[in-house]
């Protein structure tokens, strides 16, 4: 009778550690395999910077998995799991595998969403930093993290990166529209044909660009209070480029963001204004975008309307076109080289970049 009542409480012990095991969390800090999140339920950062949960943009049947920040309404979400793949019209839960790999799964056990992460742990747990990157480790050995698959929103310590070979692998995407977080139409990056520089495109054309990096800031953008506030590191190397940045005050909290009309704009919370302040936005003016006054011209905003002109020793291509402010074209030489040696250069000044151009 002894061994069967000894036998009994292990049985019950074991059944009731395994049910606590597999209960929904609450604002907790890490989860492990056979725990979830859902619903409510959310991921802390440790110093309650940021949180991690499912959220919807005013459709309960579209969830997604996101992270936001903890202190600052109304939600600011700087990262989604399954920003393509909401789960319709079902329970989502995020769970932890086994093997390490973060998962949502929808109401009929049909995975969402996977980190497909290739590597496999032995005892994996997942973890939000108070810096915004979700992370899977074991022990002490990095897995996986969503600092690796940027969306929209360029936090601090995240990198952007561009293989000097295969081209751009780590940049931000825009939005669709405000209320779809889907990958949208524009995308910013590091372009490294020539001097490199963070370039945004739509679709395969480039749509406006913030000049080549000198060594501490790129040209074309006002960086006096931007270097008062962050700290800007460039590596190039044989094989990539990488470009990040990072707060000089712990208590500044500033995001870049490209959203769905193609703007990138660096933004600071106010705690004053308890708010989000724009700090610059790219592009500017009709100047910031790529090519607006097409070849061999400059563009100067403050000669609206008449904004474009062309270098000297060049005319309008078109110039009808010009005359009403279609800047198509360009301007072509109002004489050809003679290449007799009586050619030379003539310098541009107090251009987004100088211009050096044969006359």
């Amino acid at each position: 009778m002894g061994t069967f009542k000894a036998l009994l409480l292990v049985t019950v012990h074991s059944f009731l550690f395994c049910l606590i095991s597999m209960l929904p969390i609450q604002g907790t800090l890490t989860i492990t395999p056979n725990q979830h999140i859902k619903g409510n339920e959310t991921l802390l950062s440790a110093g309650g910077n940021f949180e991690a949960g499912f959220f919807n943009f005013g459709d309960s049947q579209r969830q997604y998995f996101g992270i936001w920040y903890k202190r600052m309404l109304p939600r600011t979400v700087v990262w989604i799991a399954n920003r393509n793949f909401p789960v319709k019209n079902s329970t989502a839960i995020l769970t932890l595998t086994d093997q390490g790999n973060p998962v949502i799964i929808d109401g009929s056990r049909g995975i969402v969403w996977s980190s497909n992460a290739s590597r496999i742990a032995k005892k994996p747990n997942m973890q939000l930093l108070d810096s915004g990157n979700l992370v899977v480790k074991d022990g002490e050995n990095l897995l996986w993290e969503s600092f690796d698959y940027p969306g929209d929103t360029f936090l601090a310590g995240m990198q952007f990166r561009t293989s000097l070979v295969t081209g751009p692998y780590r940049f931000l995407t825009s939005w669709k529209n405000a209320e779809d977080p889907a990958a949208g139409e524009f995308s910013y990056h590091i372009d490294a044909h020539g001097f490199p520089q963070l370039v945004t495109t739509k679709g395969a054309t480039w749509y406006s660009r913030g000049g080549s990096w000198n060594g501490q800031f790129f040209n074309g953008i006002s960086w006096l209070r931007m270097l008062k506030l962050f700290k800007f590191s460039f590596v190039v190397t044989d094989k990539e480029v990488t470009y990040q940045y990072e707060t000089l005050k712990d208590e500044t909290v500033s995001r870049l963001v490209l959203n769905s009309l193609g703007f990138v704009q660096r933004l600071i919370w106010s705690d004053r204004k308890r708010g989000w302040e724009i700090i610059s936005t790219r592009p500017m003016d009709q100047c910031g975008y790529y090519a607006y006054c097409d070849v061999n011209s400059v563009c100067n905003v403050t000669n609206s309307p008449k904004i474009c002109e062309c270098l000297e020793g060049f005319i309008p291509k078109f110039q009808e076109k010009w005359n009403s402010y279609d800047w198509s074209g360009g301007c072509v030489r109002r004489v050809n080289l003679s290449c007799d040696g009586g050619d030379g250069f003539q310098k541009y000044m107090g251009v987004a970049g100088h211009i050096f151009f044969m006359v």
